[in-house]
């Protein structure tokens, strides 16, 4: 299972929309009157303000759409089920939101597993030090332990820490 970042469409959308008509505002400015005003009249400078205010929030609101729609942990994953899984590291995915990374596992029945593990902001493992190639391990072995997600049909948690063969651990949160 692949997980994929995927733009918020409305968003963007909007985000377009606000900035086309604030670049609409200040051209037709440039050029002497706006087309709203050649529509529907002058209009007074308290009416202009409440306008570009209102333009003003809508871009804020456009721009501050990701840090919204950000989910906290517990919404998508259960702090009280707890797992330890040992395998190996097969991808790291070096994304944002969120690193990713994807163990392959050995099941129960002997048959392989492969759980999508999600992790803390790239920009939290940087401040910290940790690079890419440094959640990749050296291909050995490694022992997860974090929390599952809500949907327990599927192979997915959120990391708390990971232990690598040789004794060298990553600490990524001590709240679950």
């Amino acid at each position: 299972m692949k997980h994929k970042i995927r733009p918020n469409a409305f968003i963007g959308m909007l985000a377009t929309v606000a900035i086309s008509a604030v670049a609409h505002q200040i051209f037709s400015r440039a050029a002497g009157k706006s087309l709203l005003d050649q529509q529907r009249g002058p209009r007074s400078r308290s009416e202009r303000m409440k306008r570009q205010l209102v333009w003003a929030l809508l871009i804020g609101a456009a721009a501050g759409g990701p840090t919204l729609a950000h989910h906290s942990v517990t919404g998508a994953f259960d702090a009280e089920d707890h797992f330890e899984i040992e395998g190996r590291i097969v991808e790291v995915e070096w994304v944002n939101p969120h690193v990713y990374i994807h163990m392959e596992v050995t099941g129960a029945d002997g048959q392989p597993q492969r759980w999508a593990l999600e992790t803390a902001p790239t920009q939290f493992f940087r401040n910290a030090g940790v690079s890419k190639s440094m959640l990749e391990g050296d291909g050995g072995s490694a022992t997860i332990t974090g929390i599952r997600g809500h949907d327990k049909s599927q192979l997915i948690g959120f990391i708390s820490r990971i232990t690598f063969a040789d004794g060298r651990f990553i600490q990524v949160t001590d709240r679950f």
